[in-house]
């Protein structure tokens, strides 16, 4: 990795991806003929707005010199739900093209937009480009039009000829970009180089860290073909509505990682061999777009690549599926050896330098631990079983020699108890318990997060995703855009009608999470909130839509995993930390009947369970 310039930010992930294909890889018992590497959206494809999309309209209208007062009143009409509204693709371009059809310069009917009169149409065909922009690549016209025309590039030059005035005046005063009067008026026919260039830019990315990445997967599989996927390949697969695809949706669980993946490997070697050059001839007839191409069947000889019937139904069957494996990367914390601010003499936990007396000179506090140990000892001649965390300063000591590690924990236990500690046992050895590590209790697994500031109880989270039935992940989906709208834009109002949302339903969430606390799944869950959320329905019910879906989303942070903290519920008459989840250290007032360490291979294909805790108190 030093040899090909990767950053010792990026090591980590790129450790644990190899980690992950030696685990899948040694499972099998052979090397992968295909790895498909996703390659995510680049920043210049999420860049947001800084401002609204009818500040932006009524800006651009005030150096048109043809009259928008029409459409000034019909935005103005819209009053606080105008911002909402334009959210709507259609409706944004109707406004940017002075509410004229962008091919015949007729003017359109506001009332019949979202019928089927009018089309967005792909400036450059879908067939030939992946170019989704509404700034560079759509436009509203005339249904009618838009099927004369087809998937056929250049525009048709009656169109072109009539047109092109509107067009330089929009792009003129801003309405277009300039990219996009270049495609409305270029009168060329695509060339093979560029017609082969977009596929590429389909299939192929170059980002140098990347590129690292799969050099050395390359390098340990040589036989292994390495297949580049734009992440935005599966995302459009996903969104073809008769395919019936569940949405992502974050704030549920975080199986989507999962998901995507399996849906990159599908889509991308689709992709992949109708587009390989052994196959594909450019003058030939094809279409890259995703709805044509996956509705076809894809026959190369004798051996058929995707068959539209049989196998879609297989991949909306693996993809429904939920039982996945959820690991993290358990490992030793780095760092800071303890708070880095010196504190005045007498005060600290740590001394200032080796030999120098904290009651004269002071110290340091909070020291960092790096992992955790499991001690058995006697405490006031009662038998006890611990975790204790191992601070980072005394690591390597630790690790090299049994008689220190069993004198250090002996230390640390005896200053946290007031009773007299001996007999210190280690009866996993000197074996090390790290951050993240699982721990199952009474079946409900959590993570260990990190040591207490009291040293007698342990940070966890939660490592069990929640399931939903796919009416609801697209209700939350909704939810989430809703609240994605919110930051763009404070003063967007709730229409129930372009949101998809009403207070009803809100009801019906918040009482299916609160039922999701009660239920065999979380009803075992450290601090769990149910009867919280039970008492606070009336205050809930009380809230202003807004406060509603602002609770909402933070009612499901109490089953997201891998939540850390508690989660602010006052509005419904809980604590503003409530749910923050600990582990008692010691095992001997455990709530718990089974305690008991899961150890996963990267993968999450192998796996091995400890003895319970509990019995070591025996």
């Amino acid at each position: 990795m030093d040899d090909l310039g990767i950053s010792n930010a990026v090591k980590r992930p790129v450790t644990r991806t190899l980690a992950i294909v030696d685990d899948v890889v040694s499972t099998m018992g052979y090397a992968p003929k295909k790895i498909f590497v996703e390659m995510a959206r680049g920043e210049d494809e999420k860049k947001k707005r800084t401002t609204t999309r009818k500040e932006q309209i009524l800006s651009l209208y005030r150096v048109v010199e043809e009259d928008t007062k029409e459409l000034e009143r019909q935005l103005e009409d819209m009053g606080d739900t105008a911002n909402n509204r334009l959210q709507s693709d259609a409706l944004f371009l109707y406004y940017m093209q002075l509410g004229k059809c962008m091919y015949s310069g007729e003017p359109i009917d506001l009332s019949l937009i979202k019928t089927d009169k009018y089309n967005i149409d792909h400036i450059y065909p879908q067939s030939i480009v992946k170019d989704d922009s509404i700034l560079n690549n759509r436009v509203l016209v005339l249904s009618k039009i838009n099927g004369d025309k087809s998937d056929v590039y250049p525009i048709e030059k009656s169109i072109r000829d009539k047109m092109a005035p509107f067009w330089k005046m929009l792009c003129d005063k801003g309405l277009i970009t300039k990219e996009k009067y270049h495609r409305l008026t270029r009168s060329t026919r695509f060339t093979e180089e560029e017609k082969l260039g977009f596929i590429n830019r389909q299939l192929v990315e170059t980002r140098q860290s990347m590129k690292a990445v799969t050099q050395i997967l390359q390098n340990l599989y040589p036989d292994t073909e390495i297949i580049y996927v734009k992440a935005r390949l599966a995302a459009d697969f996903k969104n073809i509505k008769e395919f019936g695809l569940a949405p992502k949706c974050r704030s549920i669980n975080d199986l989507h990682h999962a998901k995507d993946a399996y849906l990159n490997v599908v889509v991308g070697n689709v992709y992949h061999e109708r587009f390989t050059k052994k196959w594909f001839n450019v003058n030939d007839a094809y279409s890259i777009k995703t709805t044509i191409l996956f509705n076809k069947d894809l026959i190369h000889g004798d051996k058929t690549i995707w068959d539209s019937q049989k196998d879609l139904v297989t991949v909306k069957k693996t993809y429904a599926r939920n039982n996945i494996h959820l690991t993290r990367y358990a490992f030793c914390q780095k760092g800071g050896l303890f708070d880095q601010m010196p504190l005045k003499m007498g005060n600290g936990q740590v001394p200032l330098k080796k030999d120098l007396d904290i009651k004269k000179y002071g110290g340091y506090n909070k020291p960092a631990a790096s992992f955790f140990a499991i001690a058995r000892y006697l405490r006031g001649g009662k038998k006890e079983v611990s975790f204790v965390p191992v601070d980072l300063m005394v690591k390597k000591q630790f690790e090299d020699s049994i008689e220190f590690a069993r004198t250090y924990l002996q230390s640390v236990l005896q200053g946290i108890n007031t009773k007299k500690v001996e007999k210190v046992d280690l009866p996993f050895g000197t074996r090390v318990i790290k951050i993240k590590t699982v721990v199952s209790l009474d079946g409900f697994k959590v993570w260990i997060n990190a040591k207490a500031a009291n040293g007698k109880q342990i940070s966890i989270t939660s490592a069990e995703s929640l399931f939903l039935p796919d009416e609801t992940i697209s209700y939350v989906k909704r939810i989430e855009n809703y609240v994605e709208k919110k930051k763009t834009n404070k003063s967007i109002q709730h229409d129930s009608k372009y949101d998809g949302l009403s207070e009803y339903d809100n009801e019906e969430i918040y009482s299916l999470i609160m039922n999701k606390l009660n239920s065999n799944a979380f009803s075992k869950m450290p601090n769990n909130q149910y009867e919280t959320l039970k008492e606070g329905l009336s205050y809930f019910r009380k809230l202003e839509f807004d406060e509603q879906i602002s609770m909402i989303v933070s009612c499901f942070s109490l089953l997201k995993t891998g939540r850390a903290g508690g989660i602010d519920l006052k509005k419904i008459g809980g604590k503003s930390q409530s749910g923050a989840m600990f582990l008692g250290a010691n095992m001997s007032t455990c709530p718990y009947n089974v305690v008991k360490l899961i150890d996963y291979s990267p993968a999450g294909l192998h796996r091995h369970e400890s003895i319970n805790l509990k019995e070591l108190l025996l």
